[in-house]
């Protein structure tokens, strides 16, 4: 229903939901068409003013506040963070170029560039930082993509130009960045040249490049991660608990 002027509301909509021919959502938004990356099913605005804390979404159980997004882009919640992935990634700079490496890759520090990190190429590397995140369950960045946007995309002025509608992970590639999992389980490239791997064993980096390795007294600073499953001969894929130590 719409509100009246005096009670501080310019939309208002109640129901019960414990009545017999209630069924679906009290709200629902939904299209029946595809909808193109230039268009929101739903979109929050308000002027470049507002304050940090004002609230875009706020979500109460009874009297209990479950999940807020803040004006300056802070998200609470009181709850469990679930998603597609299984670890905790953060995006960084490939000195050969994001085109360069592959996710499941071990990466290392780049001494002649040490903000910026390249493909693991020793064996027993000190300079080990983690895996090329196949899907990051959590990705942390220091960006703040609506700058990157404007600074990649110039001329964009709506959401209809390209530059505007594209997800920050995509954006990162256009900057040679990739998320590197520092927490987590992830699949990771492994070779068998130091031994079969087996579940539990510490893993290092290999002579081939992007490769670990079980290493069964690893030097401190050198252990990417524990392997998760079993690998034999050759090189291969496997499952990676990473814990750098």
């Amino acid at each position: 229903m719409a509100a009246g002027p005096g009670d501080g509301r310019r939309l208002d909509v109640r129901g019960s939901m414990n009545v017999p021919s209630f069924a679906g959502q009290l709200i629902n938004l939904e299209s029946t068409d595809d909808i193109t990356s230039a268009n929101d099913l739903l979109q929050l605005k308000t002027g470049t003013t507002s304050s940090d804390n004002m609230q875009f979404i706020e979500c109460e159980r009874g009297n209990d506040f479950k999940f807020r997004v803040w004006g300056d882009g802070d998200v609470t919640a009181d709850g469990t963070l679930t998603g597609g992935g299984a670890d905790y990634a953060e995006l960084i700079k490939v000195s050969t170029g994001a085109d360069s490496v592959e996710a499941g890759d071990v990466m290392v520090i780049d001494l002649l560039n040490p903000t910026s990190f390249v493909r693991s190429f020793e064996p027993r590397s000190t300079l080990v930082a983690g895996i090329f995140s196949t899907k990051p369950g959590v990705l942390g960045s220091e960006h703040d993509w609506d700058q990157v946007t404007r600074d990649l995309y110039p001329d964009a002025q709506d959401e209809s130009d390209e530059g505007l509608s594209i997800k920050p992970l995509a954006l990162a590639r256009e900057l040679d960045e990739i998320p590197l999992a520092i927490v987590g389980i992830v699949p990771c490239k492994v070779s068998a040249e130091n031994g079969p791997i087996r579940p539990g064993d510490l893993l290092v980096t290999s002579s081939i490049p992007g490769h670990a390795m079980r290493d069964e007294n690893p030097r401190p600073g050198t252990i990417v991660g524990k392997a998760l499953d079993e690998h034999w001969a050759g090189t291969g894929v496997i499952k990676v608990l990473v814990t750098l130590r």
